[in-house]
Order: structure tokens, then C-alpha cells, then sequence
């Protein structure tokens, strides 16, 4: 499979197989990295180029050190599935990703873990 070059002329991380370019578009902003759009042609699709993508662009950002604005909807959905990533939401982002819920969540479950279900008591008669 290719691998993903940082097309820096057109802003844009790239896969090229056959002829066909996967990408994911990125623009540097005075907040950090914004991420507007992914475009996966129809022939590529369900090789899991999106994320390989995601990643990339997601690293690239981490590398900068700079936060990212996932206005793309897909990057936006890998990241939320991804908790290593959470940490480079812009927080002017974090809230419409659900990110604090999720890492709030999570924290209670590792707090609190469930316990056994009780078991119905029967009465002897």
C-alpha cells in the first residue's frame, strides 16, 4: 500500500494508489491546525485510507505542536474514537466532540468500576 506524503504546496496529506489520491486537506490558522475536509475517491474506499489520513495529519499536528480544528466530520469522528488524539482538540472544539464528557466518563468508570449485579434475595419459607 502507499504511503502518506505531506503535499505541503497544496495542503493536503495524500495516498496515491493507481492514479487515485485519497486525502485530507489541513490549513495552518493563528489557532492552530484546521482540518476542513477528507475525500476518499469511490475505488478506495473500505481500505481504511481515511484513518491511515487521520493519523498522518493528526501526528504531523502533534510534531508542530499545534492544536487541531476538526471541522472535517470524519476527522472529527476518527478522533473522538481515538482517546490518544484528545488532547490536541482546540478547545473551542473539545465540547461539540463530546471529548470532556467522554474523558469524564471514562474516569468514573476506572473510579467506580461496576460491581457484581446484587442477586435477588429469596425467601425461604
Amino acid at each position: 500500500m502507499s504511503e502518506v506524503i505531506n503535499n505541503e504546496a497544496q495542503g493536503r496529506f495524500e495516498i496515491n494508489i493507481g492514479g487515485e489520491v485519497a486525502f485530507t486537506e489541513y490549513r495552518m490558522t493563528g489557532r492552530g491546525i484546521m482540518l476542513p475536509h477528507t475525500l476518499v475517491p469511490v475505488a478506495l474506499e473500505g481500505k481504511g485510507l481515511g484513518g491511515k489520513l487521520a493519523q498522518a495529519a493528526l501526528d504531523w499536528a502533534r510534531a508542530q505542536g499545534q492544536q487541531v480544528l476538526p471541522t472535517c466530520p470524519f476527522i472529527a469522528a476518527w478522533i473522538t474514537r481515538h482517546p490518544d488524539y484528545h488532547d490536541l482538540v482546540h478547545p473551542l472544539y473539545r465540547g461539540a466532540l463530546h471529548l470532556d464528557d467522554a474523558e469524564l466518563e471514562e474516569g468514573l468508570r476506572d473510579t467506580f468500576p461496576a460491581s457484581d449485579p446484587p442477586t435477588a434475595l429469596r425467601r425461604e419459607d
